[in-house]
């Protein structure tokens, strides 16, 4: 599907009042996804212009990648590792905290669509969480959850904090990525017995009825 007319020939997402195809169109076209909405053309457009989208910029204490997983005719886009080691006399609050708001969200408000939906909207989302085992495919192992947009942090929240009433004080790699099919984030926690737990996050609006 490409950027339609109501796209192009409305207001630009810069805020300059002119129309987008005459405005930043010309200077963006290349770095944009011809499947992307209005309000993720903005979203892109506001970091460029912040000068804050440097693919390798992560926040402190995590390191940005490039996601080798990513089909080649997408916008690149980046994964984030963080590493983890939960104090043997933590709180499992703090864990999930560690995890949500040091890696996860920033990740989410900077890189997923759904960081244009403000926190009383009620678009629905699909929390799916995985457990992956040698020799098990995800299919094998799903759990979904329903939920609106409001409670997407309290769902995954409850998720996380089930996963580190299992760990021990060992260090867990922490992933986040963006998922084209999914139309969100992806989470990954991974201990060093190399199981895997996963997060997604789909947006079902951002499917036709025919998907």
């Amino acid at each position: 599907m490409k950027i339609g007319n109501e796209i192009l020939y409305g207001l630009c997402p810069c805020g300059s009042g002119n129309k987008f195809k005459f405005c930043c169109w010309p200077k963006y076209r290349d770095r944009l996804d011809y499947d992307m909405t209005y309000e993720e053309i903005a979203q892109t457009i506001r970091c460029e212009e912040a000068g804050v989208n440097d693919f390798y910029w992560a926040p402190d204490g995590v390191t940005a990648v490039k996601d080798e997983n990513r089909l080649p005719i997408l916008r690149p886009m980046p994964k984030w590792i963080m590493e983890y080691t939960p104090p043997e006399l933590g709180e499992i609050e703090d864990d999930v905290k560690a995890v949500i708001d040091k890696l996860l969200r920033p990740y989410v408000q900077r890189h997923c669509s759904i960081a244009r939906y403000d926190e009383e909207d009620t678009l629905d989302i699909a929390i799916q969480r995985i457990r992956l085992r040698e020799g098990k495919l995800p299919q094998d192992c799903p759990s979904v959850m329903m939920g609106k947009y409001s409670e997407q942090w309290d769902i995954l929240h409850h998720g996380l904090e089930e996963v580190f009433e299992w760990q021990d004080a060992t260090t867990l790699v922490c992933e986040v990525w963006y998922d084209q099919m999914f139309g969100g984030p992806i989470l990954s926690i991974k201990d060093v017995k190399g199981d895997i737990e996963m997060f997604t996050v789909a947006i079902p609006d951002r499917f036709g009825e025919d998907d």
